[in-house]
This record gives structure tokens, C-alpha cells and sequence, in this order.
């Protein structure tokens, strides 16, 4: 099953190359901090070994987690990417039946922030 992404650009890093998905082509693309918010995105809205394109260690675990865990998975994750040097802050947030991940995240470029809702 390939993902349903309704966006007229996409990026993606599949822990070895940047791809991205412009104008229903998909392609490479160079390594960047632009690319590194998109890699995010998709790492942590990605179930881990659903789809043929990624690698089968490529995002998390996305049913059933608990807070506790889903945390353990959400730094496992991002940690696979070596621009990432570290996730300081993951704060899982539960409102009205929709999960989201707020991120602190060191990366090589400098602090990344970002709020991310879940396919949980």
C-alpha cells in the first residue's frame, strides 16, 4: 500500500538518500536542512516495515504504543538519521482522540522544533 500524500512537494530520507516527490516524480535530492523537517514528518507518520520503499527499521511502531514507549521509538527513530546529534525534548500530546509528538531535536544545522500529528 503505498501512502496517500495530497502535497505538491514532499521530502523524505530514507536513512541513506534524500528523496522527493514534486510533480507525481520522485527523485533524489541533496542533503540539507530544508530536506530534515519533511525527514521527520515522515519518519515518525511512517509504520515501521509497512512499506516497501523504506527500509524495514524506517519509522516507528505506530499502533497500540503507550506514551512511555512511543517516546522510546520516537528518539530510536530520529537517531537513525546522522545529521540528527540529539533529541533533547519529547513531549507526546493526547487531545481529543488525535496523538502528537512535540520535538526539540540538535541537529548538525543547529535546533529543530516541531509538532507532528500521529497516524496512531
Amino acid at each position: 500500500m503505498i501512502p496517500n500524500v495530497s502535497v505538491s512537494a514532499y521530502a523524505a530520507y530514507d536513512g541513506e538518500r534524500d528523496y522527493t516527490l514534486k510533480d507525481g516524480r520522485m527523485g533524489p535530492i541533496s542533503q540539507g536542512r530544508e530536506t530534515l523537517p519533511g525527514w521527520i514528518t515522515v519518519a515518525l507518520t511512517t509504520e515501521r516495515g509497512a512499506y516497501p520503499i523504506f527500509s524495514k527499521e524506517f519509522g516507528i511502531p505506530l499502533s497500540g504504543a503507550d506514551d512511555r514507549s512511543l517516546e522510546r521509538a520516537v528518539r530510536s527513530a530520529l537517531m537513525r538519521d546522522e545529521r540528527i546529534r540529539s533529541v533533547d525534548e519529547v513531549k507526546i500530546l493526547r487531545e481529543r482522540g488525535e496523538v502528537s509528538v512535540r520535538l526539540n531535536v540538535q541537529t548538525v544545522y543547529g535546533v529543530c522544533e516541531t509538532e507532528t500529528k500521529l497516524n496512531v
